[in-house]
């Protein structure tokens, strides 16, 4: 289900907000020992993020999320680049807001469902 939440921005149907931070997170999380990505991959990710996303400067520092700091980085990039929406996939902190700023988090399963209702201006 991620990867079709993806689709649609890749196809036009929605835009993406993306910081440089986030940029650089995304980095990291596939350098780590855990996805152990090669360069070469991690190149490809950050061009596509550049290429379907709309690159925001945060004009904004929160402390939201107290757990897990490097979250607060989303909400910072949604609020400075006026989102309509957050699709994520982190339940453990983002998800269970609920809403930031009035701009609703969802799961990307709950934005596919969503999303016909959006484009016909419901």
């Amino acid at each position: 289900v991620p990867d079709q939440a993806i689709n649609v921005a890749r196809q036009g149907l929605v835009r993406s907000l993306i910081t440089d931070e986030i940029i650089g997170q995304v980095r990291r999380a596939l350098l780590s020992p855990k996805l152990a990505a090669d360069e070469g991959r991690v190149a490809e990710v950050e061009a596509e993020m550049r290429r379907i996303s709309r690159l925001v400067k945060a004009n904004i520092q929160l402390s939201v999320v107290t757990e897990k700091d490097s979250d607060n980085r989303i909400l910072e990039c949604a609020v400075s680049g006026r989102a309509d929406v957050i699709v994520i996939g982190d339940r453990k902190h983002l998800l269970k807001l609920g809403e930031h700023a009035g701009i609703p988090l969802v799961s990307p399963g709950d934005f596919l469902r969503r999303l016909p209702e959006q484009q016909n201006g419901g």
